[in-house]
C-alpha cells in the first residue's frame, strides 16, 4: 500500500516538474517575442556601448603619450625640422577635431542647454563638431548669451572659426 502512495507522489511530482518545464518553455517564448527582443537588443547595445567606451578610454589613457612621442620622433628625425613641426601641427589639429566631435556627442545635453535657445540646431550628431553646431545656431540666431560668447572666444582664437566650420562641413558633404 505504501508503495502505491509513494508511486502516486512520485507521479505527481513528475507531473508537477513537467508543468514547471512547460511554464519555463512558455516564459522563454515570451522573452524571445519580438517586443521583448527589441528591449533585449537595446539593452545589449547599451552594454556593448558602455564596454567599448570604457575600453577606449583605458587604451587612450595608456597609449596617448607613446603615440605623441612616436609622432614627434617620426616627423622630426631625418627631416627638416620645421617641416616636421608643420606635420605635427596637422596631427594635433586632427586630434582636436576628433575631440571636438567626441565632445559634441558626449556633452550634447549640457551644450544644448547652455549654448542654444529652443528650436536651434541640436548638438549630438556623430559627424558634427561643436563649432559647426555653434555656427549653424549663429546663422539661425538661436544662440544663447553664453553661446554667443563662446563663438566670440573661438573667433578671437581663430578668426570666423564657427563660420569656417559650417563652410568646411557643408562643402565636404556636398562633394
Amino acid at each position: 500500500m505504501t508503495n502505491s502512495i509513494t508511486d502516486k507522489r512520485n507521479t505527481r511530482s513528475l507531473l508537477h516538474n513537467n508543468v514547471i518545464l512547460k511554464y519555463i518553455a512558455y516564459l522563454s517564448q515570451i522573452i524571445l517575442n519580438t517586443k521583448n527582443m527589441r528591449v533585449i537588443k537595446n539593452t545589449l547595445k547599451l552594454l556593448i556601448g558602455v564596454a567599448l567606451f570604457l575600453f577606449s578610454l583605458y587604451v587612450i589613457k595608456y597609449t596617448i603619450v607613446l603615440g605623441l612621442v612616436a609622432i614627434i620622433i617620426s616627423n622630426t628625425y631625418k627631416r627638416r625640422f620645421f617641416e616636421g613641426l608643420y606635420r605635427i601641427g596637422d596631427v594635433l589639429i586632427s586630434a582636436a577635431y576628433c575631440i571636438d566631435v567626441f565632445g559634441c556627442v558626449v556633452l550634447q545635453v549640457p551644450l544644448q542647454f547652455l549654448f542654444t535657445k529652443s528650436g536651434g540646431h541640436s548638438f549630438g550628431d556623430k559627424h558634427e563638431t561643436i563649432s559647426y553646431v555653434l555656427g549653424k545656431n549663429e546663422q539661425t540666431r538661436t544662440l544663447s548669451t553664453l553661446g554667443r560668447w563662446m563663438v566670440d572666444v573661438l573667433g578671437f582664437l581663430d578668426e570666423d572659426h564657427c563660420e569656417k566650420a559650417v563652410e568646411i562641413f557643408e562643402n565636404r558633404n556636398n562633394c
